[in-house]
């Protein structure tokens, strides 16, 4: 959805002339309104053009105004216009799509522009006027899955498997090599003995293999007899 509502972006900008009025209704200036230059485009009303042509609007019930019933315009759906966002986003950073600090003004009624050597300008762009930079579009990037090797569309810079079924043997794969080196862990604690004193045992001095690291005594005789003398002493 992501990259094919991309390419209807950049197909509606290069169709557009531009020149769209912002802060007007009708088509007629009123109040803080202004004219864009052509070939800037105010991306909600593109987004409001796309919404409408591919069933992105919401209808919104009349409501009453001094005991009269009023219609209300249809609003563009809030998960499409995320998308539709996101989708701008993306096209700025691929460089299709730039966002400039000023923006040319064919005309202004708002008092907002300030007249520059070369004309009309916004300086405050706000992420809402944009042109296409007429960059070449690159193909969308293909790589392969890190379990199958099956080609997979790059929608999403961190993805690396391509379906759940690979997800859950990686998974699985991934728990095996954890559980196996723990084994070998617990195994080299076991295979080392522990030294004490010039020999392996606190008590006795015997080397033993060692149950686990911190092991002190070869066995429960020796750990008790070590016990009973430390309290004596004490």
């Amino acid at each position: 959805m992501g990259d094919d509502l991309e390419g209807l972006i950049l197909a509606a900008v290069a169709t557009r002339q531009g020149g769209d009025l912002v802060n007007c209704r009708d088509g007629r200036y009123r109040g803080r309104c202004f004219r864009l230059a052509d070939g800037i485009h105010h991306m909600r009303a593109v987004a409001r053009e796309l919404a409408q042509a591919h069933d992105g609007l919401v209808e919104r019930p009349p409501v009453s105004f001094l005991g009269v019933m009023v219609e209300r315009e249809a609003h563009v759906d809030r998960r499409w216009q995320q998308r539709f966002y996101r989708a701008v986003r993306n096209l700025a950073n691929r460089g299709l799509l730039e966002f400039p600090s000023s923006v040319p003004l064919a005309e202004d009624k708002s008092s907002r522009a300030e007249m520059l050597r070369d004309g009309l300008y916004l300086l405050h762009n706000q992420g809402r006027y944009a042109r296409a930079t007429g960059a070449a579009i690159e193909p969308p990037r293909v790589a392969a899955c890190r379990e199958c090797d099956a080609p997979m569309p790059q929608a999403h810079h961190a993805r690396k498997l391509c379906s759940d079924k690979c997800r859950r043997t990686a998974l699985a794969k991934r728990n095996a090599a954890v559980a196996a080196q723990r084994l070998d862990r617990r195994k080299s604690w076991r295979a080392r003995v522990r030294t004490w004193q010039g020999g392996g045992c606190k008590r006795c001095h015997k080397d033993f293999q060692a149950a686990r690291a911190s092991q002190e005594f070869c066995s429960n005789a020796c750990r008790q007899a070590d016990y009973r003398k430390r309290h004596r002493t004490e």
